[in-house]
Parts: structure tokens; sequence; C-alpha cells
């Protein structure tokens, strides 16, 4: 016999008793002795449900359904937060029918945001939105992970409010190589957008790549899901076509496209990465006033030395692209909005820490919702500064491999100049920074310069002072790397 039906579980200090399970649990076990062989069997399956209801409430409990608060419905609908312990019977109860729900974290860090988790910008949001009304094409280069994808979503969110009706590709070039490759990736998902049928597909290849070496293979749109193949070398025209292709396909839609191509520098890795961008510039300069106002693209990268090469020291794509350059967020309005956070589950931090907090990160919103959620996790009240040590250690212990393979993958030269930086210096020709540092010669420093520039660890502004990029990285090589106090 697996429980006596007045057994209660004492789980943590949370107290179960679900004495009506325990009882059918041995009701049935009660009437295994029956020679019926389709009602033992109907027991038997029986027995196996209130088993899986058993595990399944385990599962929830582990996984802090019940650590953290759950909301559930009222009679009339109403959400109800709800914290104390539960009878499984009841809780499970709630849950087949659809009346708990998980009470969303208020700290995301995974995905882009829109609404209340998408913080300041409001800027960068107003210009953004008047830019794409008038037609304009955009450009972005923001260090990883500081808002690009919410800022976009968050825009296309609010001209959805304001019933504007248009369409939007996205697309990432992370794994672009070759020049066909880029081709056809943005052939296909522009049509994707408009036809969703080899019919469609057929029609539309027809009326927009006809004179291109573009067609629709069905048998390669079954086995890959990409519309397009090639039934010759790619040539210019053909690229030209594919660039212009969004313009087409919006004017017969009737509604405007928005095309957006994240990671857009690594059309420089395809080899010919000059040659497409010299066609884009050529029909981005070609575009009639229908053109301008029937689709735009959004051209946007992680990689700020990369984009900043090709659109500021190149200046390719020169009036034909309008930048949209972030400004730092508001450690108030940081520090307002995860203290709300933090609220609503019940616990505080003291805003001078918080304001530390956003210091150390330099506002960077994801470390910061990364750095709060795992300090929710740590703390069931007042947040003292040890549970904001240990958060941050966690949040260190994450990413210490991918610094460490960054470390490891720099020359002695190039670690020498990367002191230099934390040091403070930033004359780095001078002979005193090159004997101290051991940098050989103002030449090497040039060229340690562009070694850390292209390895995206360095950027340098307008005045040519240079900053670390990630700021948790100048934080860990500052303090464990070169054990600077």
């Amino acid at each position: 016999m697996f429980f006596q039906q007045s057994e209660v579980l004492d789980v943590n200090g949370l107290l179960l008793c679900n004495a009506a399970l325990y009882g059918r649990l041995l009701e049935i076990l009660a009437g295994a002795h029956l020679t019926d062989s389709t009602r033992l069997l109907e027991l038997t399956l029986e027995l196996f449900q209130c088993a899986l209801d058993i595990l399944t409430f385990f599962y929830l409990y582990y996984n802090h359904s019940f650590i953290t608060p759950f909301s559930f419905k009222d009679c009339k609908g109403r959400k109800k937060i709800h914290n104390s312990s539960l009878n499984i019977n009841f809780f499970l109860h709630l849950c087949k029918n659809n009346f708990v729900s998980r009470v969303d974290s208020p700290f995301v860090y995974n995905r882009p945001v829109t609404g209340r988790y998408f913080i300041g910008r409001k800027t960068e949001c107003a210009l953004l939105t008047n830019l794409l009304r008038d037609g304009e094409n955009i450009v972005m280069y923001e260090p990883p992970k500081s808002g690009k994808d919410s800022l976009l979503q968050q825009v296309f969110f609010n001209m959805k409010l304001e019933t504007k009706q248009f369409r939007v590709a996205r697309l990432s070039l992370l794994n672009i190589r070759d020049v066909s490759e880029f081709c056809l990736y943005l052939g296909s998902e522009l049509l994707k957008v408009y036809g969703t049928t080899p019919q469609d597909y057929i029609s539309l290849v027809a009326e927009n790549l006809g004179d291109t070496h573009f067609v629709f293979d069905q048998a390669e749109w079954q086995e890959s899901g990409r519309v397009l193949s090639l039934s010759w070398d790619i040539d210019d025209e053909d690229i030209r076509a594919i660039v212009t292709l969004p313009y087409r396909l919006a004017q017969q839609g009737g509604n405007r496209l928005y095309v957006c191509l994240d990671e857009f520098q690594c059309v420089m890795l395809t080899g010919e990465g000059d040659r497409i961008c010299r066609i884009m510039q050529e029909s981005f300069k070609a575009r009639t006033q229908d053109d301008r106002f029937s689709a735009s693209y959004i051209l946007y990268g992680s990689q700020i030395n990369a984009m900043a090469e090709i659109f500021a020291r190149r200046r390719l794509f020169h009036r034909q692209v309008e930048r949209v350059q972030f400004e730092a967020i508001d450690s108030k309005e940081i520090a307002d909005s995860v203290n709300r956070g933090f609220l609503s589950s019940g616990k505080v931090i003291d805003r001078n820490l918080m304001m530390g907090v956003c210091e150390l990160f330099r506002s960077n919103i994801y470390y910061i919702n990364y750095f709060a959620s795992i300090c929710d996790s740590l703390s069931r009240g007042y947040m003292m500064e040890p549970v904001l040590n240990e958060a941050l250690e966690c949040l260190l212990a994450l990413h210490e491999p991918q610094f460490k393979a960054v470390m490891m993958d720099l020359t002695t030269f190039q670690v020498g100049l990367l002191r230099a930086v934390v040091d403070g210096y930033t004359r780095f020709s001078s002979s005193e920074v090159i004997r101290k540092y051991s940098l050989n010669s103002s030449a090497n420093v040039r060229r340690l310069k562009d070694a850390l520039c292209k390895k995206e660890i360095l950027f340098f502004d307008d005045e040519d002072l240079p900053h670390i990029i990630d700021p948790l990285f100048e934080y860990w090589v500052t303090k464990y790397y070169f054990e600077i106090k």
C-alpha cells in the first residue's frame, strides 16, 4: 500500500493534505483483486492518471510554481493573485479548467518586448516612426542586446494601434556567406509575405521576376521551404530584381512593406559584399515617389565597428539611409521600472543600490533585467547588498566561458593594449605607454587598435577615445583577468 488515508505531506513548510486523492488510490488498489479483466484495466488506467496528477504537482512545485505567485480567475472572470499553500486536487482542478496561469516575470531579457516591458527609448521611437512615415530607409548599429528588435517591435505596435496597414518581412543575415544565398533568402522571405501556396508563388515569380534567372521549384520548396531557386549563375540584374522586389510587391498588395535585415554587416562576409551594397545603393537612389511610400528597408546589426565601416567610414549608402542612434536610457527610469517589478512580487530593493547596478551595466537593459531576474529568484523580501553580490556572481558565471574565449583569442600585444584601455590611457602611441605595456611601436599600435575593433571588443568614438563595448566584460576583465581592485 503506497499511501495511508490520513497521510499529510509537509514540503518545505508547505502543508498539503490530499485525502480525497489518496482515498481514491486506496479504493483502486483495494479493487485490484477483481477477476473482471476489463474493470481491472479501467482501475489501472485510473491509478495511472492519479499518479500522473501527483507527479504533475511535484513538477510544478519544484519548478517554483508554488514558490512564486500564481493567478487565478474568480467566477466573474476577475484575476486574483494567490500566494498561500494549496490543496493538490484544487490546484490541478484549476489548471485543467484554465483558471490558473503563472504570473509573467516582470524582468524579460530573452526576447524582444513591447508595452509595459519596453523602457525608455521614447525619442528613438518617435524618430523611427517619423522616418518610416516619410518613406526613408533606416540604419541602426548598436551593441548586442541594446534593444534594436524591441524598438522595432514597439514602433510597429504603436503604428498598428494607429490602425495603419502594413506588412513586415524580418530576416537575419547571420548565416549568409554567399551572394546567391543572400538573394534566394531575401526573395523567398519576401514572397512568403504575399503567398502561401505553390500557385501563389508561381504567379508571384512570373509577375515580378519573369526576366531573371529565378524560378519556383516546387520540389525544392517542399524539401527546404525555399520559394526561389536559380536556373543559372546569378548576375547583377538578378540582384537588382531582388533588391527592388519589395516595391513591386507592396504596390501590388496595396499596403506598405517594411523589410528588416538583421546583422546586415554579414553581407561583407559573402566575398561580394561591395557588389551587393553597390547595387542596393543604386536601387535606393533610383526609387520613385511611389517606391518611397510603398516599401522601406531597415538595415541593422550588432557589430558596431563592422557596420560603421560600411555606413560611416566608407560612406556607402550616403544620403540613401537615415541612422537612428541610441541614447543611454535614463538610470532613474530603469530603477523605477525594476522597483515596480520587485513590488509586484512583494519584494523591495534599495534605490541607491539599484542606481549602482545601472552604473555598473551602463544602463544596458538586457543585463539589468537578467540581473534583476536572478535577484528575484534569490530573495523573498527586502534585498540587501549580499543578494546583489550573489546575483552578480551568478551572471558572471554564465558569461565567463565566453569572456575567457575572447581573451584566449588575443595576442600578447592585444592584451597589452586592452590593459592600457582599462587603466584609463587614451594616447597609446606615446613612448610612455608603448614602453609600459610592451606595444612595440606606434605602427603596431594602429594595427592593435584595428584588431581589437574587428574583434568587436573596443570601439573609438568621434574624438578617438576608446570604449569597451560590453559592460559586463569590462567588469570581468578588470576584476578577474587583470585583477585590478
